[in-house]
């Protein structure tokens, strides 16, 4: 359950009865909550320091910056530094309508946190809530370095094993957030100015693993910055490259599975508010889309490529939970301009890091 699904529904057109299923997942399951408790347990703690050579991780709250809050897989994560150099946390995953999973971890550091990178060593398992089973098991080597008090940058590779049925290998490099500190409208008072950077948390993800008749590989690279070129204005770029395959051998037939995607987003974005809790913003872009899927499955071939451009336009809020990190969120209307296909609706959520 180590995020191999996009944070990413535009493009696919939802029927009245989805789209109130696809809102209802974004905004009313279990995580949210949990998110929002997260927050709001963060503004109880209080900065421990103001520099990079005194930072002291001990006694704050760790976010991972990818929360997954949209699609066929939730997933939150998030731990707790009992001493600078010990992370203890769990990863929560709700897989469609019934499956829940707690992923307890425990992460140590070698180092003090600062301007250097620091390895740690990580170890976790997988339990399904209910059948109170492990699914799976996991090893993980990594490099940290904080780009501020509050910004991580996280380099990691992964060993899973899952159910001693099958393999999988992981790299993945992502930002993260400490909370503690000044939040809300304090945070936000020095940004919102020319020449600020707003960069997303996920940076890239590469995943291979199988079995004996089982084999998939998986790439995702989806960068996004926004830039301020006056005060409230800023424009935005975003790129989401992903490539899946597999292949597998089954009763004597060879299934094969292949698809490519790439998305290019640029748009612009302009905050009505920002001194306030809720840092409202209006914002509206352009995305060109292509699509190649090659699959042979049960011997029959499935080959096309498909392309879409999209314009979409919406609102929103900024919530800072710490000086540098803010929890972005709204809703957009899109429309496939191609195909002329109906417009709708698509709720989002996710962290932004803002230089």
């Amino acid at each position: 359950m180590y995020r191999k699904h996009l944070f990413m529904v535009s493009g696919r057109v939802l029927s009245q009865s989805a789209a109130v299923s696809q809102f209802n997942r974004l905004y009313m399951n279990p995580t949210l909550p949990l998110l929002l408790f997260i927050l709001f347990l963060s503004t109880s703690l209080q900065a421990q320091n103001d520099g990079l050579d005194s930072l002291d991780c001990r006694g704050k709250i760790w976010l991972d910056g990818s929360p997954d809050l949209n699609g066929s897989i939730d997933q939150l994560r998030a731990g707790y530094f009992f001493t600078d150099r010990l992370l203890v946390g769990s990863n929560l995953s709700i897989v469609g309508d019934d499956d829940v999973y707690l992923t307890p971890f425990a992460r140590y550091y070698l180092g003090g946190a600062g301007r250097t990178w620091r390895p740690y060593g990580e170890a976790g398992l997988q339990l399904a809530v209910g059948r109170f089973t492990v699914e799976e098991t996991y090893l993980a080597l990594g490099l940290e370095r904080a780009f501020n008090t509050t910004t991580l940058l996280n380099l990691e590779l992964r060993y899973t094993n899952v159910n001693g049925r099958r393999s999988d290998y992981t790299a993945r490099g992502s930002l993260n957030t400490l909370l503690g500190g000044p939040a809300w409208r304090p945070a936000a008072e020095q940004h919102f100015r020319a020449g600020s950077l707003v960069v997303g948390s996920q940076l890239f993800e590469a995943s291979v693993g199988g079995a004996n008749s089982f084999s998939f590989n998986y790439v995702n690279l989806s960068p996004s910055v926004d830039y301020f070129v006056t005060d409230r204005l800023a424009v935005q770029a975003r790129l989401d490259l992903a490539r899946t395959s597999f292949d597998q051998s089954l009763g004597g037939l060879d299934n094969a599975y292949t698809s490519r995607s790439a998305a290019v987003r640029g748009g612009a974005r302009y905050y009505l508010t920002t001194r306030s809790l809720f840092n409202l913003f209006v914002e509206g872009g352009m995305t060109y889309e292509s699509r190649y899927l090659d699959s042979q499955l049960s011997g029959a071939r499935v080959q096309g490529r498909t392309n879409e451009l999209r314009a979409d336009l919406g609102v929103g809020a900024s919530v800072f939970i710490n000086r540098n990190t803010s929890i972005d969120f709204g809703v957009s209307l899109d429309k496939e301009l191609l195909e002329g296909r109906d417009m709708y609706a698509d709720g989002f959520l996710r962290l932004k890091f803002w230089f």
